[in-house]
Protein backbone atom coordinates (compact mmCIF):
# COMPACT_ATOMS: atom_id res chain seq x y z
CA UNK A 1 0.00 0.00 0.00
CA UNK A 2 1.50 3.33 -0.62
CA UNK A 3 1.67 6.27 1.92
CA UNK A 4 0.38 9.75 1.19
CA UNK A 5 2.84 12.41 1.33
CA UNK A 6 1.29 13.21 4.42
CA UNK A 7 -0.21 12.04 7.28
CA UNK A 8 -3.43 12.71 9.03
CA UNK A 9 -1.49 10.87 12.07
CA UNK A 10 1.50 12.58 12.23
CA UNK A 11 3.77 12.20 15.07
CA UNK A 12 3.54 16.42 15.60
CA UNK A 13 -0.40 16.83 16.24
CA UNK A 14 -0.19 13.78 18.25
CA UNK A 15 -0.94 15.79 21.42
CA UNK A 16 -4.24 16.77 19.30
CA UNK A 17 -5.46 13.26 17.81
CA UNK A 18 -5.02 11.70 21.06
CA UNK A 19 -6.87 13.63 23.07
CA UNK A 20 -9.30 14.96 20.20
CA UNK A 21 -9.68 11.60 18.06
CA UNK A 22 -13.09 13.07 16.17
CA UNK A 23 -10.46 15.62 15.08
CA UNK A 24 -8.69 13.31 12.19
CA UNK A 25 -11.77 12.63 10.30
CA UNK A 26 -13.31 16.06 10.44
CA UNK A 27 -9.29 17.41 8.86
CA UNK A 28 -8.71 14.43 6.82
CA UNK A 29 -12.45 16.34 4.69
CA UNK A 30 -11.05 19.86 4.64
CA UNK A 31 -8.26 21.79 2.90
CA UNK A 32 -4.80 22.52 4.77
CA UNK A 33 -4.36 26.14 6.00
CA UNK A 34 -1.73 28.57 4.23
CA UNK A 35 2.04 28.17 5.71
CA UNK A 36 2.43 30.92 8.17
CA UNK A 37 5.64 33.50 8.53
CA UNK A 38 6.29 31.84 11.71
CA UNK A 39 6.40 28.21 10.58
CA UNK A 40 8.37 28.77 7.26
CA UNK A 41 10.97 30.58 9.56
CA UNK A 42 11.03 27.74 11.41
CA UNK A 43 11.48 25.94 8.31
CA UNK A 44 14.70 27.82 7.46
CA UNK A 45 16.42 27.63 10.30
CA UNK A 46 15.51 23.72 10.24
CA UNK A 47 16.95 23.72 6.81
CA UNK A 48 20.44 25.58 8.06
CA UNK A 49 20.64 23.24 10.83
CA UNK A 50 20.76 20.31 8.25
CA UNK A 51 22.98 21.63 5.72
CA UNK A 52 25.53 22.65 8.89
CA UNK A 53 25.35 19.15 10.22
CA UNK A 54 25.55 17.30 6.92
CA UNK A 55 28.04 19.51 5.68
CA UNK A 56 26.76 21.25 3.01
CA UNK A 57 27.40 24.23 4.51
CA UNK A 58 31.32 23.91 5.85
CA UNK A 59 31.77 25.42 9.14
CA UNK A 60 30.27 27.51 11.37
CA UNK A 61 32.22 30.40 9.96
CA UNK A 62 30.64 30.02 6.95
CA UNK A 63 26.96 29.85 8.58
CA UNK A 64 27.86 33.28 9.86
CA UNK A 65 28.57 34.73 6.78
CA UNK A 66 24.92 33.91 5.87
CA UNK A 67 23.39 36.58 7.91
CA UNK A 68 21.28 39.34 6.21
CA UNK A 69 20.70 36.65 3.34
CA UNK A 70 17.35 35.89 2.48
CA UNK A 71 15.86 32.96 1.72
CA UNK A 72 12.29 31.85 -0.13
CA UNK A 73 10.38 29.45 1.78
CA UNK A 74 6.57 28.50 1.24
CA UNK A 75 6.27 31.90 -0.63
CA UNK A 76 7.58 33.94 2.16
CA UNK A 77 11.20 35.44 2.03
CA UNK A 78 12.82 34.54 5.08
CA UNK A 79 16.24 36.77 6.30
CA UNK A 80 18.59 34.56 8.04
CA UNK A 81 19.30 37.19 11.11
CA UNK A 82 21.73 36.45 14.12
CA UNK A 83 19.37 35.14 16.56
CA UNK A 84 18.04 32.25 13.92
CA UNK A 85 22.27 31.68 13.38
CA UNK A 86 22.28 31.19 17.10
CA UNK A 87 19.82 29.11 17.51
CA UNK A 88 21.13 27.05 14.79
CA UNK A 89 24.96 27.25 16.17
CA UNK A 90 23.30 25.55 19.05
CA UNK A 91 21.53 23.15 18.16
CA UNK A 92 24.61 21.65 15.83
CA UNK A 93 26.69 21.60 19.18
CA UNK A 94 24.21 20.43 21.21
CA UNK A 95 24.16 17.05 18.12
CA UNK A 96 27.82 16.97 18.15
CA UNK A 97 28.36 17.02 21.62
CA UNK A 98 26.48 14.05 21.98
CA UNK A 99 27.94 11.93 19.22
CA UNK A 100 31.30 13.21 20.39
CA UNK A 101 30.12 11.36 24.10
CA UNK A 102 29.05 8.36 22.60
CA UNK A 103 32.04 7.89 20.94
CA UNK A 104 34.23 8.27 24.24
CA UNK A 105 32.44 5.10 25.33
CA UNK A 106 34.09 3.23 22.82
CA UNK A 107 31.46 0.06 22.53
CA UNK A 108 31.93 -1.96 19.90
CA UNK A 109 28.91 -0.26 17.62
CA UNK A 110 29.39 2.17 15.26
CA UNK A 111 27.94 5.54 16.49
CA UNK A 112 25.42 6.73 13.83
CA UNK A 113 23.68 10.43 12.97
CA UNK A 114 20.68 10.54 10.46
CA UNK A 115 19.32 13.82 9.75
CA UNK A 116 15.79 14.52 8.70
CA UNK A 117 14.96 10.99 8.64
CA UNK A 118 12.10 9.70 7.47
CA UNK A 119 10.49 7.31 10.15
CA UNK A 120 7.45 4.96 10.42
CA UNK A 121 5.82 3.68 13.47
CA UNK A 122 4.96 0.67 11.76
CA UNK A 123 4.70 -1.19 15.35
CA UNK A 124 1.36 1.29 15.74
CA UNK A 125 0.08 1.78 12.27
CA UNK A 126 1.51 2.51 9.07
CA UNK A 127 0.12 5.50 8.56
CA UNK A 128 1.54 6.94 12.05
CA UNK A 129 4.94 8.45 10.43
CA UNK A 130 7.28 11.53 10.24
CA UNK A 131 10.31 13.28 9.34
CA UNK A 132 12.60 13.30 12.71
CA UNK A 133 15.33 16.54 12.94
CA UNK A 134 17.99 14.15 14.45
CA UNK A 135 18.50 10.66 15.58
CA UNK A 136 21.65 9.51 16.88
CA UNK A 137 22.16 5.97 17.83
CA UNK A 138 24.39 3.02 19.03
CA UNK A 139 23.16 -0.37 18.73
CA UNK A 140 23.33 -2.03 22.46
CA UNK A 141 24.03 1.04 24.06
CA UNK A 142 21.64 4.75 23.33
CA UNK A 143 19.59 5.95 21.22
CA UNK A 144 18.78 9.90 20.91
CA UNK A 145 15.78 11.82 19.21
CA UNK A 146 16.85 15.46 18.99
CA UNK A 147 14.49 18.19 18.23
CA UNK A 148 14.73 21.67 17.05
CA UNK A 149 12.24 23.84 17.82
CA UNK A 150 12.41 27.63 16.81
CA UNK A 151 9.30 28.94 18.39
CA UNK A 152 8.98 30.74 21.28
CA UNK A 153 5.95 28.58 22.73
CA UNK A 154 7.58 26.46 24.97
CA UNK A 155 7.40 22.82 24.64
CA UNK A 156 8.04 20.22 27.52
CA UNK A 157 10.09 17.21 26.82
CA UNK A 158 8.96 14.84 30.01
CA UNK A 159 7.24 12.57 28.18
CA UNK A 160 6.80 14.43 24.92
CA UNK A 161 4.19 12.67 22.73
CA UNK A 162 5.94 13.96 19.13
CA UNK A 163 9.29 12.70 20.21
CA UNK A 164 7.79 9.67 22.31
CA UNK A 165 6.78 8.61 18.44
CA UNK A 166 9.78 9.53 16.64
CA UNK A 167 11.76 7.28 19.14
CA UNK A 168 9.24 4.69 18.50
CA UNK A 169 9.14 4.94 14.73
CA UNK A 170 12.91 5.30 14.66
CA UNK A 171 13.10 1.96 16.52
CA UNK A 172 10.70 0.19 13.96
CA UNK A 173 12.75 1.92 11.17
CA UNK A 174 16.23 0.86 12.27
CA UNK A 175 14.82 -2.23 13.08
CA UNK A 176 16.49 -2.41 16.25
CA UNK A 177 15.03 -2.40 20.14
CA UNK A 178 18.68 -2.97 21.17
CA UNK A 179 19.23 0.19 23.39
CA UNK A 180 19.73 0.12 27.07
CA UNK A 181 18.26 3.42 27.04
CA UNK A 182 16.11 6.28 25.02
CA UNK A 183 16.60 9.99 25.64
CA UNK A 184 14.56 12.53 24.21
CA UNK A 185 16.31 15.89 23.61
CA UNK A 186 14.42 19.44 23.08
CA UNK A 187 16.56 22.39 21.43
CA UNK A 188 14.47 25.17 21.71
CA UNK A 189 16.76 28.72 21.84
CA UNK A 190 14.41 31.17 21.76
CA UNK A 191 11.44 29.94 24.39
CA UNK A 192 12.53 30.74 28.13
CA UNK A 193 12.43 27.56 30.43
CA UNK A 194 13.65 27.35 33.85
CA UNK A 195 15.70 24.67 32.25
CA UNK A 196 17.39 26.18 30.04
CA UNK A 197 17.18 25.69 26.05
CA UNK A 198 18.20 22.17 25.69
CA UNK A 199 15.90 19.99 27.64
CA UNK A 200 16.18 16.39 27.82
CA UNK A 201 13.96 12.89 29.18
CA UNK A 202 15.26 9.42 29.27
CA UNK A 203 12.97 6.61 28.66
CA UNK A 204 13.34 2.70 27.96
CA UNK A 205 12.46 0.79 24.94
CA UNK A 206 10.48 -1.24 27.16
CA UNK A 207 8.70 1.90 28.46
CA UNK A 208 8.07 2.75 24.73
CA UNK A 209 6.91 -0.07 24.00
CA UNK A 210 3.89 0.11 26.25
CA UNK A 211 3.00 3.37 24.73
CA UNK A 212 3.28 1.86 21.41
CA UNK A 213 0.19 -0.53 22.68
CA UNK A 214 -1.84 2.63 23.99
CA UNK A 215 -1.27 4.45 20.96
CA UNK A 216 -2.90 1.66 18.69
CA UNK A 217 -5.95 2.49 20.71
CA UNK A 218 -5.70 5.89 20.15
CA UNK A 219 -5.21 5.70 16.28
CA UNK A 220 -8.32 3.01 16.40
CA UNK A 221 -10.31 5.20 18.22
CA UNK A 222 -9.60 7.87 15.50
CA UNK A 223 -11.75 5.58 12.99
CA UNK A 224 -14.25 5.29 15.48
CA UNK A 225 -17.68 7.08 13.80
CA UNK A 226 -18.73 7.86 16.89
CA UNK A 227 -15.29 9.34 17.90
CA UNK A 228 -15.40 12.71 20.57
CA UNK A 229 -14.31 15.73 19.97
CA UNK A 230 -12.35 17.16 23.22
CA UNK A 231 -11.37 21.42 23.25
CA UNK A 232 -7.67 22.07 24.42
CA UNK A 233 -4.43 24.15 23.78
CA UNK A 234 -3.93 21.77 20.80
CA UNK A 235 -7.08 23.21 18.83
CA UNK A 236 -4.49 26.02 17.70
CA UNK A 237 -2.97 24.17 15.07
CA UNK A 238 -5.72 22.20 14.04
CA UNK A 239 -6.93 22.51 10.32
CA UNK A 240 -10.65 21.91 11.46
CA UNK A 241 -10.44 24.61 14.04
CA UNK A 242 -13.13 26.33 11.66
CA UNK A 243 -15.42 23.44 11.03
CA UNK A 244 -15.16 22.36 14.71
CA UNK A 245 -18.52 21.68 17.03
CA UNK A 246 -16.57 21.87 20.32
CA UNK A 247 -15.33 25.56 19.50
CA UNK A 248 -18.74 26.49 18.50
CA UNK A 249 -20.30 25.42 21.33
CA UNK A 250 -17.49 27.21 23.52
CA UNK A 251 -17.92 30.21 21.79
CA UNK A 252 -21.99 30.12 22.83
CA UNK A 253 -20.60 29.02 26.40
CA UNK A 254 -18.93 31.93 27.04
CA UNK A 255 -20.57 34.35 25.34
CA UNK A 256 -24.11 32.89 26.29
CA UNK A 257 -24.88 33.71 22.64
CA UNK A 258 -27.77 32.06 20.26
CA UNK A 259 -26.15 32.71 16.95
CA UNK A 260 -29.49 30.82 15.45
CA UNK A 261 -30.88 33.40 12.73
CA UNK A 262 -28.64 35.92 14.06
CA UNK A 263 -27.98 38.82 11.20
CA UNK A 264 -26.43 41.91 12.66
CA UNK A 265 -22.86 41.92 15.33
CA UNK A 266 -24.64 41.85 18.17
CA UNK A 267 -22.67 39.30 20.43
CA UNK A 268 -20.99 41.92 22.15
CA UNK A 269 -24.12 42.89 24.19
CA UNK A 270 -24.77 39.38 25.12
CA UNK A 271 -20.93 39.60 26.99
CA UNK A 272 -21.36 40.12 30.68
CA UNK A 273 -18.95 42.63 32.04
CA UNK A 274 -15.55 41.34 33.46
CA UNK A 275 -15.89 43.42 36.89
CA UNK A 276 -19.14 41.87 38.08
CA UNK A 277 -17.43 38.13 37.04
CA UNK A 278 -16.72 35.84 39.93
CA UNK A 279 -13.02 34.65 39.76
CA UNK A 280 -14.38 30.96 38.53
CA UNK A 281 -16.37 32.41 36.22
CA UNK A 282 -13.01 34.43 34.30
CA UNK A 283 -11.01 31.06 34.76
CA UNK A 284 -13.74 29.09 33.08
CA UNK A 285 -13.71 31.54 30.31
CA UNK A 286 -10.33 31.32 29.97
CA UNK A 287 -10.35 27.82 29.57
CA UNK A 288 -11.77 28.46 25.92
CA UNK A 289 -9.50 31.90 25.39
CA UNK A 290 -7.07 30.08 22.82
CA UNK A 291 -9.93 27.46 21.28
CA UNK A 292 -12.31 30.32 20.38
CA UNK A 293 -9.37 32.56 19.23
CA UNK A 294 -8.33 29.55 16.71
CA UNK A 295 -11.95 29.54 15.48
CA UNK A 296 -12.07 33.29 14.71
CA UNK A 297 -8.24 33.07 13.56
CA UNK A 298 -9.36 30.01 11.09
CA UNK A 299 -12.56 31.92 10.27
CA UNK A 300 -11.26 34.75 9.01
CA UNK A 301 -8.69 32.79 7.01
CA UNK A 302 -11.38 30.99 4.94
CA UNK A 303 -13.11 34.11 4.21
CA UNK A 304 -9.59 36.09 3.35
CA UNK A 305 -8.58 32.91 0.99
CA UNK A 306 -12.33 32.67 -0.96
CA UNK A 307 -11.92 36.72 -1.35
CA UNK A 308 -8.45 36.28 -2.66
CA UNK A 309 -9.70 33.66 -4.84
CA UNK A 310 -12.20 36.31 -6.55
CA UNK A 311 -14.81 34.74 -5.14
CA UNK A 312 -17.73 37.01 -3.06
CA UNK A 313 -18.08 36.74 0.66
CA UNK A 314 -21.53 38.37 1.80
CA UNK A 315 -20.86 41.53 4.14
CA UNK A 316 -16.82 41.35 3.46
CA UNK A 317 -14.00 42.53 1.21
CA UNK A 318 -10.60 42.88 1.09
CA UNK A 319 -8.84 46.61 1.02
CA UNK A 320 -5.73 47.95 0.37
CA UNK A 321 -3.60 47.78 3.23
CA UNK A 322 -1.37 50.98 4.04
CA UNK A 323 2.04 51.41 1.88
CA UNK A 324 6.08 50.51 3.68
CA UNK A 325 7.86 52.77 4.30
CA UNK A 326 9.74 54.28 1.33
CA UNK A 327 12.78 52.37 -0.30
CA UNK A 328 15.49 53.11 -2.29
CA UNK A 329 15.56 51.45 -5.91
CA UNK A 330 19.19 52.24 -6.13
CA UNK A 331 21.24 52.92 -3.20
CA UNK A 332 24.27 53.20 -5.64
CA UNK A 333 22.32 55.87 -7.46
CA UNK A 334 21.26 57.65 -4.38
CA UNK A 335 24.88 57.82 -3.51
CA UNK A 336 26.01 58.71 -7.17
CA UNK A 337 23.50 61.80 -6.93
CA UNK A 338 23.62 63.10 -3.67
CA UNK A 339 27.32 61.93 -2.18
CA UNK A 340 29.20 64.71 -3.54
CA UNK A 341 26.52 67.05 -1.80
CA UNK A 342 26.65 65.59 1.43
CA UNK A 343 29.90 63.40 1.95
CA UNK A 344 29.60 61.30 5.07
CA UNK A 345 26.36 62.22 5.86
CA UNK A 346 24.57 61.02 3.54
CA UNK A 347 25.22 57.25 5.40
CA UNK A 348 23.84 56.73 8.52
CA UNK A 349 25.46 57.07 11.88
CA UNK A 350 28.06 54.69 13.30
CA UNK A 351 26.23 51.81 15.42
CA UNK A 352 27.91 49.17 18.04
CA UNK A 353 27.77 45.75 16.77
CA UNK A 354 25.55 43.57 19.10
CA UNK A 355 26.87 41.79 22.08
CA UNK A 356 26.16 38.66 21.15
CA UNK A 357 28.21 39.32 17.37
CA UNK A 358 31.09 40.81 19.63
CA UNK A 359 31.21 38.09 22.01
CA UNK A 360 31.91 35.56 19.12
CA UNK A 361 34.92 37.75 18.25
CA UNK A 362 36.29 38.58 21.50
CA UNK A 363 35.46 35.22 23.28
CA UNK A 364 33.19 34.08 25.79
CA UNK A 365 32.61 35.75 29.37
CA UNK A 366 35.02 38.65 27.95
CA UNK A 367 31.82 41.46 27.27
CA UNK A 368 29.97 39.86 31.36
CA UNK A 369 31.13 43.07 33.01
CA UNK A 370 30.10 45.95 29.97
CA UNK A 371 26.49 44.12 29.28
CA UNK A 372 23.44 43.72 31.49
CA UNK A 373 19.90 42.13 30.29
CA UNK A 374 16.77 44.51 30.84
CA UNK A 375 14.05 42.26 32.33
CA UNK A 376 10.90 40.91 30.27
CA UNK A 377 7.78 41.76 30.42
CA UNK A 378 5.66 40.14 33.02
CA UNK A 379 3.34 37.89 31.34
CA UNK A 380 0.32 35.72 32.41
CA UNK A 381 0.01 31.85 32.15
CA UNK A 382 -1.19 29.00 33.91
CA UNK A 383 0.08 27.95 37.57
CA UNK A 384 1.20 24.37 35.60
CA UNK A 385 4.18 26.51 34.19
CA UNK A 386 7.30 25.77 34.67
CA UNK A 387 9.07 28.97 35.17
CA UNK A 388 8.93 30.37 38.40
CA UNK A 389 6.50 33.06 39.55
CA UNK A 390 7.69 36.75 38.87
CA UNK A 391 8.46 38.72 42.46
CA UNK A 392 6.20 41.39 42.84
CA UNK A 393 7.28 44.31 44.85
CA UNK A 394 4.98 45.72 47.90
CA UNK A 395 3.86 49.38 47.03
CA UNK A 396 6.45 50.16 50.31
CA UNK A 397 9.30 48.54 48.60
CA UNK A 398 8.43 49.95 44.73
CA UNK A 399 8.96 53.32 46.44
CA UNK A 400 11.63 52.78 48.93
CA UNK A 401 14.18 54.38 46.95
CA UNK A 402 12.01 57.30 45.56
CA UNK A 403 12.40 60.74 48.36
CA UNK A 404 9.64 62.41 49.37
CA UNK A 405 8.42 65.44 47.72
CA UNK A 406 8.92 67.21 51.25
CA UNK A 407 12.31 65.35 51.75
CA UNK A 408 10.70 62.82 54.15
CA UNK A 409 10.94 59.57 54.21
CA UNK A 410 7.94 57.98 51.58
CA UNK A 411 7.83 54.36 52.94
CA UNK A 412 6.48 56.54 56.45
CA UNK A 413 4.56 58.61 54.94
CA UNK A 414 2.58 55.53 52.69
CA UNK A 415 2.30 53.81 56.45
CA UNK A 416 0.92 56.94 57.78
CA UNK A 417 -1.76 57.25 54.92
CA UNK A 418 -2.88 53.03 55.31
Amino acid sequence: MTMALHSNLSPSAAKRWIACPASVALCSKLPKLPSSRNAAEGTCAHSLGEELLTGKIPSKAHLLALEGQERKVDGFDIEITEEMLDGVILYYETVKDIIDKLKVDKKPAAVEAKYELRVVASSVDEHLFGTGDTVVYQKGSQLFVIDFKFGYRVVEVEENEQLSIYAIAAMDTLKCDAFDRVTLVIVQPRARHIDGPVRTWETTPKELRRLAAELKKAVAETRNPSAKYESGPWCRWCDGKAHCPENFKGVQEVTKADFSGMTSPTVAKSLPPVAGLSFEQITKALDWEESIEAFFSAARARINAELEAGREVPGWKLVEGREGNRVYTSEEAVTEEFGGLLGDKIYAPKKLITPAKLEKIVGKGKLDHLTTRPPGAKKLVRDMDPRPAATQLTVQEDFASVPSAGGGDIKTDLEGLM
